[in-house]
């Protein structure tokens, strides 16, 4: 990641990176049926996908695994002082912002441009004032 942004950066671009937002939100215990009784038949549907998808991993070791991801990035981002948007926290974990458990749609797409445009802005105002 840290070469990733020094090409982009040494190209004149400036760097936004931002957590990947997902459908299933990777906090909650899927296998508590209390958990899983209240998901939305899309939830269900591609909690029971991403378990096919990745064979051999525990449903906890596969969202362990992005919260790792999203954290790794939202580091990145402070040591490299780009900038940053969590949408993992900011986009809802809701039917109404997915497609499927990593498309947005239409209304989710908005939501991440609502997300990055103050940030990107922000990045903007940076680079003309360099």
């Amino acid at each position: 990641l840290h070469i990733l942004v020094s090409i982009a950066r040494a190209q004149g671009a400036k760097v936004v990176l931002s957590s990947f937002a997902t459908l299933n939100d990777p906090a909650l215990d899927y296998f508590n049926p209390e958990v899983f009784s209240q998901l939305s038949e899309r939830q269900k549907t591609e909690v029971y996908a991403l378990m096919h998808f990745t064979p051999g991993l525990t449903s906890k070791a596969i969202f362990d695994g992005i919260n790792v991801y999203n954290d790794t990035l939202r580091k990145v981002a402070l040591q490299e002082q780009t900038g940053w948007v969590d949408n993992a926290s900011q986009v809802p974990h809701a039917d109404k912002y997915f497609l499927d458990r990593v498309h947005f749609t239409k209304e989710g797409a908005a939501r991440m441009a609502e997300n990055f445009l103050p940030v990107v802005l922000e990045q903007l105002k940076v680079s003309t004032a360099d």
